[in-house]
């Protein structure tokens, strides 16, 4: 019985040992690793130790947890020099940012926000900053889509010309009156014009 409990206990050291939380110390973002500060074992400090992706390969995710971050590590049974950081969660003092099971979301210290509500079937993006789209082709399809914006310029510094012939029904203003209409566009032009 003796034998069977030091045994049990080293195992459960062991464990002990594998699985840790921790608070983030230190970054580094080239590496995609950090060093993790263990309050429970007198602010010990690991081995800047590897962040855990979903692919490293040929498809590569990447992602950073902040200073302070809880996170969940798990070591190697040969000390705190080699492990992984599996990932962070939340806490009372760090609280989710939605209390709902359909939405995934995105959220960034600056607020930009992405989420997706699958129940009622809306992608939402805030962007705090600029939005820069980049595509060989780009298709849009739509039952409607809506522009709401002071200034739209085609091409680079709204130097853009039609290729097409461009007639689209307008619903907006003129010269600051409510108006509707149809927007024109001829190819070889540079712009298009709403009339009433």
């Amino acid at each position: 019985p003796s034998g069977g409990f030091f045994i049990g206990l080293c195992t459960m050291n062991t464990l002990n040992n594998i699985i840790r939380i921790g608070i983030v110390d230190q970054l580094n973002p080239e590496a995609c690793s950090a060093v993790v500060r263990f309050e429970d074992q007198e602010d010990v400090t690991s081995s800047e130790l590897p962040i855990l992706v979903r692919g490293s390969a040929v498809n590569k995710d990447y992602w950073m947890p902040s200073i302070n971050d809880a996170v969940v590590c798990l070591f190697l049974p040969i000390g705190l020099a080699d492990g992984f950081i599996v990932g962070t969660f939340y806490n009372s003092d760090d609280t989710p940012p939605t209390n709902s099971a359909d939405i995934e979301m995105k959220q960034f210290g600056d607020g930009t926000k992405l989420l997706y509500d699958v129940g009622q079937h809306i992608l939402n993006a805030v962007i705090a900053g600029s939005l820069n789209l980049q595509s060989k082709n780009t298709n849009i399809k739509s039952d409607k889509v809506s522009i709401d914006s002071s200034d739209i310029n085609l091409g680079s510094d709204g130097d853009g010309v039609l290729t097409e012939a461009t007639i689209a029904k307008f619903d907006g203003t003129i010269g600051g009156q409510p108006a509707t209409g149809t927007i024109t566009g001829f190819k070889g032009s540079k712009s298009v014009k709403a009339s009433s």
